[in-house]
C-alpha cells in the first residue's frame, strides 16, 4: 500500500471536508451519524479493502466521523513532510556513504589492465587514500546518525517499560488485595468460572510485571557493557529485546515479546496457543457475564455511578443452596476482608487511575496537548462504565480478536 500524502490529494480532502460541512443538517445528527459510523468500523462494517477500491468513501467517512477540520488537515500534511525531509538527510547520508564505497571499487577496477598488469601496491596506497579517507568520514556521518537513532529508541524503550513496570505493579498490588474477597463471593455464589478468570488475571500480572522489568533491565544492562566494551552491537541488541518487552501486559505479549526476539516454534509458540486460549475463554465468560446482567436486570446496563462502587454485601439469594444456611458467616466473612483491606477504596482508585491516565498524557509524555488522548481514553472510559453496553461490545470485540489470534486469521 503506497501512502499518498500528494498535494492533489490533500487538496480532494479539503474538497471532502467542505461537502461534509455543507451536508450536515445540526450537531445532534452529525453526533448521531458519528456514533453509527464508529460502531460500524468497530464492528469491522466500515474498513479499508485489500484492494484499496473503497480508499476514496473510506476516507470521506473518516473525516466525517473524526469531525477533521482544515486546518488540521493540513497539519497531518506538515507532520508528513516534515518527517520526509528529516528522513530524506539520513538516507542522503546513506547514498553519499554508498557512493564513496562505489567510487573506491571502480578505482580499483580501474587499476587493472587489459593483460592483467597492475600498479605496484606502494602506488595503489598513495592513490586509494583519498578514497578511503572519503569513506571514512561518510561511515563515521552514517554510524553517527544511526547510533543518535538508537539511542533515542533506547530511550523509548526505557520509558515504555517504566511506564509499563509502575502500571502492572500496581495492577498486581490491586488485583492480590482484592483477590481473597473475589474469591470468597465466587465460592458463595458458586461461580468456579469466575475463580479461574481471576487466578489468570494474576498470572498475568506477574508476566506483566516480570516482561516490563526485564525490558527496562536489558536496555540499561545493555548500554552500560555497551559503554564499557565500546561494543555496539550489545546496545543494539538490548534496544531490539526492551522494545519487544517493554508494555507487556500479560502472559500472552510476554510470549509474543519473545518469539519476536528468538524467533517462532517450539514450547514458547505452543505456549502462546494455550496463553491464547484462555485468553479467549476469559473474554468469553466477560461476554457471558454482561448477558447474564441485562436478562436479570436490564437497569444495570447502565451504571452513572461511573465504575465508582460501594460497599455491597452477597445477597442470600445469590448463594449456593448449600451455603445459604450459613449466609450469614459468608457475609461477615466477605464483609470483614472488604472493610479490613479496603478493597472497594483500591477498586476506586484503579478506577480513578484509569480516567487520570489520558489526562497525564494530556500534560506530558506522548501524548501531550492532543486532546484525542483525553477524548479517546478519559471520555471513552466514562461511556464504558456508565453504559455496559459498550463494555459487552468490547467483551464481544476482544473476544473476536482473541479468536482470530488463536487460528491466525487477519482481524
Amino acid at each position: 500500500m503506497v501512502r499518498d500524502f500528494t498535494e492533489a490529494t490533500k487538496q480532494r480532502l479539503s474538497g471532502e471536508i467542505d461537502d461534509i460541512n455543507k451536508s450536515t443538517w445540526s450537531p445532534v445528527t452529525d453526533a448521531i451519524g458519528d456514533v453509527i459510523s464508529y460502531a460500524g468500523k468497530w464492528l469491522g462494517i466500515i474498513s479499508l479493502k485489500d484492494d484499496m477500491s473503497n480508499v476514496e468513501s473510506y476516507q470521506r467517512t473518516v473525516l466525517d466521523m473524526t469531525n477533521t477540520t482544515k486546518k488540521e488537515l493540513e497539519q497531518i500534511f506538515e507532520d508528513v513532510y516534515a518527517i520526509d525531509k528529516e528522513f530524506k538527510g539520513k538516507f542522503a547520508e546513506i547514498v553519499e556513504n554508498e557512493t564513496a564505497y562505489n567510487d573506491r571499487l571502480k578505482f580499483l577496477f580501474d587499476l587493472i589492465k587489459p593483460n592483467f598488469s597492475i600498479c605496484s601496491a606502494a602506488t595503489i596506497r598513495k592513490d586509494i587514500g583519498a578514497y578511503d579517507d572519503k569513506l571514512r568520514a561518510t561511515s563515521n556521518k552514517t554510524n553517527a546518525t544511526f547510533e543518535k537513532e538508537v539511542d533515542w529508541a533506547a530511550k523509548q524503550a526505557a520509558l515504555e517499560a517504566t511506564k509499563g513496570t509502575i502500571s502492572s505493579i500496581f495492577k498486581a498490588a490491586v488485583d492480590l488485595v482484592c483477590l481473597p474477597a473475589s474469591m470468597i463471593k465466587n465460592i458463595a455464589t458458586g461461580n468456579p468460572i469466575g475463580i479461574l478468570t481471576d487466578t489468570w488475571n494474576i498470572i498475568d500480572d506477574v508476566f506483566a510485571v516480570g516482561g516490563n522489568l526485564a525490558g527496562l533491565t536489558v536496555v540499561g544492562i545493555g548500554y552500560g557493557i555497551g559503554a564499557l566494551t565500546g561494543s555496539s552491537k550489545v546496545k543494539h541488541e538490548a534496544v531490539k529485546y526492551s522494545e519487544a518487552y517493554g508494555g507487556v501486559s500479560g502472559l500472552t505479549d510476554v510470549l509474543e515479546a519473545e518469539e519476536k526476539v528468538n524467533g517462532e516454534g517450539g514450547f514458547i509458540t505452543g505456549m502462546k496457543k494455550v496463553s491464547q486460549t484462555i485468553d479467549a475463554a476469559s473474554a468469553a465468560y466477560g461476554l457471558f457475564s454482561d448477558a447474564k446482567d441485562f436478562l436479570e436486570n436490564p437497569k444495570k446496563m447502565m451504571d452513572f455511578d461511573f465504575g465508582f462502587k460501594e460497599y455491597e454485601p452477597i445477597k442470600k439469594a445469590d448463594m449456593v443452596k448449600e451455603y445459604q444456611d450459613d449466609y450469614r458467616k459468608w457475609q461477615s466473612l466477605y464483609r470483614n476482608y472488604v472493610k479490613d483491606n479496603h478493597v472497594i477504596e483500591l477498586k476506586n482508585i484503579s478506577n480513578a487511575k484509569d480516567f487520570l491516565d489520558p489526562i497525564t498524557g494530556f500534560f506530558t509524555g506522548d501524548d501531550k496537548g492532543e486532546w484525542e488522548s483525553v477524548v479517546g481514553g478519559e471520555i471513552a472510559e466514562a461511556f464504558k462504565k456508565s453504559n455496559k453496553w459498550f463494555g459487552a461490545l468490547e467483551d464481544a470485540y476482544d473476544l473476536g480478536e482473541d479468536i482470530c489470534e488463536l487460528f491466525g486469521i487477519a482481524s
